[in-house]
């Protein structure tokens, strides 16, 4: 499936099965290759990545052995090195098309520039490495560990742990003493403790985290621009209810259905009526939406709550709409340094969220900011 097509995969379990009862001896050797794929279920998708060279291996053999089959069956005298060159020239052909590899062209990596400077950046932060932890999306984690060698506060390669349910709440929070407890309660090990002391619902859970003391460790919070692309996957998990084990619902919808930070692309605004015409970044919009600031309305309805304008990070306009029918927040960033505007457009939880907070509103309370490659990536030391 990953490559698009099962009969494949099919045909190179076929050829692994016959190599291995051709040779049984090597077969016993690298058997476990062939089914590192199983190893999906403990560490993730990125098994699939090593154990796919082995797995053409399979469909290589397999076809090899085919045609020495049929050369055998019709008694053809034909040179076995020239059947070997020719058959792997055909696969390379074929695996290129079938992959449709030829027309793809390389990407841009999937981590901004930014988000690796300020993980370089963080082995001159940090006072004591050992006793520093560094809070993060987990898809930063093992760059974040390869650059600067600091702890990270959770799994950086499998988003199934107890933790995660944490440090999404931590990112979603209303409130960022909320915030702190909660990467306080995670950095001192309380996590592992909850089944021993018998935390099975809510209410008892959040009555232990709030009542935790401070961890020993310096704990720093990295959030990224980029990590607005994650936030449908954080809030589902944030808004899971954990008693029952399935989403919470919101009038029908659950997190994953609301919770978006749309980057959006407008006209230059008509100062005179304060109306543009709006499109999202990525184009899961419809392009050239009416939008209309002065009165709160989008595409004509009157669901835009708040419009925000924060300047060199700070808030320069912060204007409710008195008979909004909805909950969205139209939110404008400037940077007067290269006179550069970002657009965003979210539900109100988004943006009363810590990560919008310490991101783009400089709400801070007892957060020191300690690095700022504005408006990309801050960090943050919890006092």
């Amino acid at each position: 499936k990953l490559e698009n097509s099962l009969l494949i995969g099919l045909i190179c379990f076929v050829g692994l099965a016959i190599w291995g009862i051709s040779n049984p001896v090597m077969f016993i050797g690298f058997a476990p290759l062939s089914f590192f794929f199983l190893l999906t279920l403990v560490l993730g998708q990125r098994a699939l990545f090593y154990s796919l060279p082995f797995m053409w291996f399979g469909f290589g053999y397999f076809i090899n052995f085919m045609t020495m089959k049929i050369i055998s069956f019709r008694n053809l005298y034909i040179n076995k090195n020239f059947i070997y060159v020719l058959t792997s020239l055909i696969l390379i052909i074929f695996t290129i098309i079938a992959t449709n590899s030829y027309p793809k062209k390389t990407v841009l990596p999937i981590f901004d520039t930014s988000a690796y400077k300020a993980m370089i950046k963080m082995k001159n932060i940090v006072n004591d490495k050992n006793k520093s932890v560094l809070v993060t999306n987990w898809s930063y984690g093992y760059q974040s560990l390869f650059y600067n060698d600091i702890h990270v506060l959770i799994h950086p390669g499998m988003p199934t742990s107890p933790r995660h349910y944490f440090i999404a709440r931590a990112f979603t929070a209303l409130d960022l003493e909320e915030t702190s407890k909660i990467l306080n309660y995670v950095a001192s090990g309380n996590i592992e403790k909850i089944n021993e002391k018998k935390l099975n619902n809510f209410i008892s859970l959040s009555k232990d985290l709030f009542n935790s003391e401070k961890s020993n460790d310096d704990i720093y919070i990295m959030l990224t621009e980029q990590q607005r692309l994650w936030m449908n996957t954080t809030g589902s998990i944030a808004y899971w209810d954990i008693e029952n084990s399935r989403p919470h619902h919101f009038k029908g919808k659950t997190a994953f259905d609301f919770y978006h930070l749309l980057k959006i692309r407008c006209d230059n605004l008509d100062l005179k009526t304060f109306t543009t015409k709006c499109t999202d970044s990525e184009a899961s919009l419809e392009k050239n939406i009416p939008v209309d600031l002065a009165l709160g309305t989008w595409d004509g309805s009157p669901i835009l709550k708040r419009v925000v304008q924060i300047v060199d990070g700070k808030i320069e306009i912060n204007q409710d709409y008195q008979n909004a029918e909805g909950n969205l927040v139209f939110q404008i960033v400037k940077n007067s340094k290269d006179n550069t505007s970002d657009l965003y457009l979210m539900h109100d939880a988004v943006f009363k969220s810590t990560y919008n907070k310490l991101l783009h509103l400089n709400d801070s309370e007892n957060f020191e900011l300690v690095y700022d490659d504005y408006p990309d990536v801050k960090i943050y030391k919890i006092n």
